[in-house]
């Protein structure tokens, strides 16, 4: 079973890295303002916090004496599970990106596909301080514009030039504060 467990974590490793390393799938950015991505900062954050747990698990499963052969496959099985569940937030720096045009906003997230929104279908601009994100409504589908998104400044500028006042005015603290 050890061999499994070494086997699994490598790939995942592998799975990892080849995340870090290939990056975001580029969109058609021809006519775009601006192109929102997480920074270099919070990729490799996020990189080394999903290839800590499985680190770990190389260091313990050869310097800890497990009692029995149950109470390491818990404990690969646990390592595992927690590398693939903040390997979550890995594909989610890596992979979303927001592209604003002067026509309209689009998003790319490997949870929810492509979503486009032209300025003029927006009914609503939000805030969730709880999430930290901006939500773009309309035309029966929303966006969500994460803060620590490099040039939120520039969506925000771009929000009250596009959108009339009072649709982004529940936000308007929070887009203020952004620039």
């Amino acid at each position: 079973m050890q061999i499994v467990f070494v086997v699994l974590a490598e790939a995942m490793i592998a799975c990892w890295l080849a995340l870090a390393v290939l990056g975001p799938r580029r969109m058609d950015t021809a006519n775009a303002i601006a192109v929102l991505r997480y920074s270099v900062l919070m990729r490799m954050l996020a990189l080394m916090i999903a290839l800590t747990p499985l680190l770990i698990f190389f260091y313990a499963m050869r310097n800890f004496h497990w009692e029995t052969p149950a109470k390491f496959n818990t404990g690969g099985f646990a390592f595992l599970t927690f590398s693939a569940i903040v390997g979550l937030w890995l594909i989610e720096v890596t992979r979303v990106q927001i592209v604003l045009t002067e026509d309209g906003i689009t998003r790319s997230s490997p949870w929810s596909g492509l979503a486009t929104l032209k300025w003029s279908d927006v009914q609503r601009v939000g805030y969730s301080s709880i999430n930290r994100w901006f939500s773009v409504e309309g035309a029966g589908q929303t966006i969500r514009v994460s803060q620590y998104l490099g040039g939120i400044g520039t969506f925000a500028d771009i929000v009250e030039r596009k959108v009339t006042a009072n649709r982004w005015a529940s936000a308007a603290r929070s887009l203020g504060s952004v620039k």
